[in-house]
């Protein structure tokens, strides 16, 4: 085993440790220079913030994971597609996009019966209408480096770890249910788990970490274009 899971659980905390920091940080910023009332003010503190997070958490990936255990990026699964293998995403994240929106398609009209029953989304729609700026912000927070910093813990570390101990259906299914329970949204845990499942598929047949990443980012940048333009 290159890394341990020692080491993966201890990044965690330590990138949650940073989280928290910057996030205070943040908020006695916003609360001293900004409107705590304003929507928008508020997704950009957060987009803001988000920056310096994940550089530190990269940072301490370098650190904790790779330096201390004389490895390269590549450890974590940084190895280049090749032109056919990206011909083949080319399809299969469109594919595996729509697989997750079925699964929680279908949960949602069993669970709540008809539209009638469903959450009411459309004051939060309207809170979450951006200008262009923040867009772009909220969108790089949520579509680009969020399913970096994922997929570096989940598929790069957690999942390599549990292959170390168990054969692969059993890691790639703990390192979705982790994936899922550290997310920890209700309504959405089908859709988080077949999304799981659907990076562990990619880590596990393409090798490299760059084809969960793109998938993930495909499903973020998608969520993050449904809600504030087509909403």
């Amino acid at each position: 085993m290159r890394f341990s899971f020692k080491d993966i659980i201890k990044t965690i905390i330590i990138s949650l440790g940073w989280l928290i920091a910057i996030s205070i940080m943040g908020i006695i910023i916003l609360f001293l220079f900004g409107n705590p009332d304003n929507p928008d003010t508020i997704l950009y503190s957060v987009g803001i913030i988000f920056i310096p997070f994940f550089i530190m958490t990269m940072l301490t990936i370098n650190k904790y994971l790779l330096r201390k255990n004389g490895l390269g990026w590549d450890s974590l699964g940084f190895i280049p597609l090749k032109k056919k293998q990206l011909l083949k995403l080319a399809w299969q994240v469109p594919l595996c996009w729509f697989f997750i929106f079925l699964v929680e398609l279908v949960f949602l009209v069993v669970f709540f019966g008809d539209s009638s029953n469903l959450p009411d989304t459309q004051s939060s729609a309207q809170i979450m209408e951006l200008t262009p700026f923040i867009f772009v912000l909220v969108f790089l927070a949520y579509a680009i480096l969020t399913p970096i910093l994922e997929e570096i813990i989940f598929r790069g570390g957690l999942l390599q770890a549990l292959e170390n101990k168990f054969n692969a259906p059993v890691a790639m299914i703990g390192s979705s249910f982790l994936f899922t329970l550290a997310h920890g949204i209700p309504l959405i845990i089908p859709a988080l788990f077949m999304m799981g499942l659907s990076f562990a598929y990619l880590y596990q047949k393409y090798r490299s970490i760059y084809a969960p990443i793109i998938l993930h980012m495909f499903t973020n940048g998608v969520n993050v274009i449904a809600v504030n333009i087509v909403l």
